[in-house]
């Protein structure tokens, strides 16, 4: 059985705006949710930019899949019409590094998923799968991007 990254994250508020359908063309979201960050003055050297994705597109409908676009705030706002005050609590992650374009985060989160299911003493969390942007696209090449993919879980002794 392969080690897995099993770490603690912080609790975390953030502003989340939703995006209905491929995964792939959510960028437009994300860019009117940074946008609206940097024009609030909300965005920060400790802002983090992430993404929640709720569906398995293997078995979902692409036209109907949920994405949301979200930057973390360092206390709740008042948010402008379309977005929505989210929260994560602190829990376990399991994690794993995507180094490359974000088309292909789909097969990291494909061996995150398989690793996942070989370890039963750890049980994901109803939240979605996080994606934490570590660096920008803007700035950097498509084949040094680095995204930290992520499940919660619960962790659990052997017969949980």
């Amino acid at each position: 059985m392969p080690a897995l990254d099993v770490r603690p994250l912080p609790a975390m508020i953030f502003a989340s705006l939703r995006h209905i359908g491929p995964y792939g063309e959510a960028g437009e979201t994300f860019r009117k949710i940074t946008d609206w960050a940097v024009s609030e003055g909300v965005m920060t050297p400790e802002t983090q930019v992430l993404g929640l994705s709720y569906d398995d597109p293997k078995t979902t409908p692409a036209e109907i899949l949920r994405y949301d676009a979200c930057v973390t705030l360092k206390t709740p706002i008042a948010l402008p019409p379309g977005m929505q005050l989210m929260a994560l609590p602190a829990c376990s992650w399991v994690m794993m590094t995507h180094k490359g374009p974000y088309e292909t985060m789909g097969e990291t989160f494909t061996k995150l998923y398989a690793a996942l299911a070989e370890h039963p003493t750890l049980v994901p969390i109803a939240t979605g799968a996080i994606e934490i942007y570590v660096n920008d696209p803007a700035t950097t090449a498509p084949a040094d991007l680095i995204t930290e993919l992520g499940v919660a879980v619960l962790e659990g002794a052997d017969g949980f």
